[in-house]
């Protein structure tokens, strides 16, 4: 966010490596501003064809004055979206992490702020009623959209409601408000909204047709991708053969592989079968159209590859996902992330309740099935460590010291294997450290039991005298220093290979005196 400039008109960044052309060499930096804000070219052609008046962009250029932004066949989105999805995408892959988005078609909005709307697809035809004042100056309620043009919708911007004044809100560079009105701001923390005089309205970006610089005339701008946000996400394969989604009304799935995996192993009753409406693969022919800039190198110098590795629903239609883990692939150093897609129908057919926790166990159990990947695309997986001294019959009476013992299994939390693909003699490499804790105030604040230090529950202690590499350990607990009363004992596990992912079991104990 610091680098590249994803909001606002690319003539108001100032650096110059920024605006130069992208070269992965000499300038990784360059073309990192908004080309999608207005392309320099109304009605009048006031792009020259040799950039005579904004030279050196690289803003999007077509011959046409009514088609400025990031386009997806039902509208403009007047945001960097490429640099948006590189940003997410580049963090995944970087910290090789899982992640999931909720269900439906994939990344088809993009939200950054201020945006009311809702469609038809989760039966909000005619969008979220609010008050008028803001909006048109009137009272009562409208229905409000931001994210589509429908119902006179689309990207709104603060333009003064005063006839003749021509002011509107330069957001992107912090310009909320006119300087005269800053008395107002600093005492109300808002400007007035309403119709008359030092009013000010929510209007679409078309209605602002003054203080506009040369060869700029606004377009109608949205919030909404369609088709073309999964693809920009993944920017994988080629124009005609990507991922993509697809629009299979009334169509359904069948529980497969570990969604049986998932059914067996959890608390929680799935379906067999379920509506999905929106399957999926990573390799779809002639699906959608191919996104603005798909693929320029100066959002991913590389190439990016992804493959479906884990299936939780299929689809009624071949060829096609209803529910799956994709391994999504950089050429870039160990570049690489697990995405879970979920492909089902949305809550007013699925509900809200099976949709977020279906979206959370396929999050848990893609994590698991990742650690049977090979090689360093693989997560490796955190123990089972269970107290096992003292237990729930242990008469902790009058103790100098107290002997505590724990296990360490290489299996899921309940005992069981991660998942059914693990054999029942799996076993993670490298060594592990334990650190031991204990809290007297019901888990507000901890202490080690080696020298009741403070301890930070989670965080690995930089003292190495603090851990522990065997599997018992006697606590020193002298009246003096421990009276009668209830305690919380925890053993941590740390793998001494990586930072990331830490197991833990704790135990209320009784100590008698």
């Amino acid at each position: 966010t610091e680098r590249f400039q994803v909001m606002g008109d690319p003539r108001h960044m100032p650096y110059a490596d920024v605006k130069e052309p992208f070269d992965a060499t000499t300038n990784p930096l360059g073309e990192g501003y908004n080309r999608y804000f207005d392309d320099f070219h109304d009605g009048s052609g006031n792009r020259a064809a040799d950039d005579a008046f904004w030279p050196g962009f690289a803003v999007k250029n077509d011959g046409s004055s009514t088609n400025d932004g990031w386009y997806t066949g039902s509208g403009d989105v007047e945001v960097e979206v490429n640099r948006c999805f590189q940003m997410l995408r580049g963090a995944l892959l970087k910290s090789h992490a899982v992640f999931t988005t909720m269900t439906g078609f994939s990344y088809y909005y993009i939200g950054l702020g201020n945006e009311i709307g809702y469609d038809c697809a989760n039966d909000f035809c005619n969008s979220i009623p609010v008050s008028r004042k803001p909006f048109d100056g009137g009272s009562g309620l409208r229905y409000e959209m931001s994210i589509t043009t429908a119902q006179s919708g689309g990207v709104k911007y603060i333009r003064s409601n005063e006839s003749g004044n021509d002011w509107w809100s330069i957001n992107w560079l912090g310009e909320l408000y006119p300087d005269e009105q800053y008395a107002l701001w600093a005492t109300d923390g808002n400007i007035a909204s309403g119709s008359g005089a030092d009013t000010f309205i929510r209007v679409r970006r078309p209605a602002i047709t003054a203080n506009l610089p040369a060869g700029t005339t606004f377009q109608n701008a949205t919030r909404r991708l369609t088709q073309e946000g999964s693809t920009t996400f993944f920017s994988i394969g080629t124009s005609s053969s990507k991922f993509h989604h697809q629009f299979k009304n009334g169509q359904s799935g069948t529980l497969t592989g570990d969604g049986l995996d998932i059914e067996s192993s959890y608390n929680f009753p799935i379906p067999n079968r379920a509506e999905i409406n929106r399957p999926f693969n990573v390799d779809l022919n002639g699906s959608g159209n191919v996104p603005d800039d798909y693929q320029d190198p100066a959002y991913y110098d590389g190439s990016l590859s992804g493959t479906a590795i884990n299936h939780f629903y299929d689809h009624d239609t071949s060829g096609l996902l209803g529910s799956s883990m994709i391994k999504l692939e950089g050429s870039q150093a160990n570049d690489h992330a697990f995405v879970v897609v979920n492909g089902l129908a949305q809550t007013s057919l699925t509900g809200s309740a099976f949709i977020g926790r279906w979206s959370f166990l396929t999050l848990i159990q893609g994590f698991l099935a990742a650690g049977t990947q090979t090689g360093t695309k693989r997560i490796p997986q955190v123990p089972r460590i269970e107290i096992t001294l003292p237990d729930d019959v242990t008469d902790l009476a009058d103790p100098a010291t107290i002997d505590i013992a724990w296990t360490k299994e290489w299996l899921r939390w309940d005992g069981r294997p991660y998942t059914s693909a693990y054999s029942s003699s799996f076993a993670e490499t490298g060594s592990v450290s334990f650190a031991l804790l204990y809290s007297d105030d019901n888990g507000k604040t901890w202490k080690h039991m080696q020298d009741d230090s403070a301890a930070s529950p989670g965080r690995r202690p930089s003292n190495g005298s603090l851990l522990e590499t065997g599997s018992t350990y006697t606590w020193s607990t002298p009246v003096s220093s421990f009276p009668e009363g209830t305690y919380l004992v925890r053993v941590e596990a740390f793998r001494d290979d990586r930072s990331l992912h830490y197991a833990y079991h704790q135990r209320r104990i009784f100590i008698k005196r």
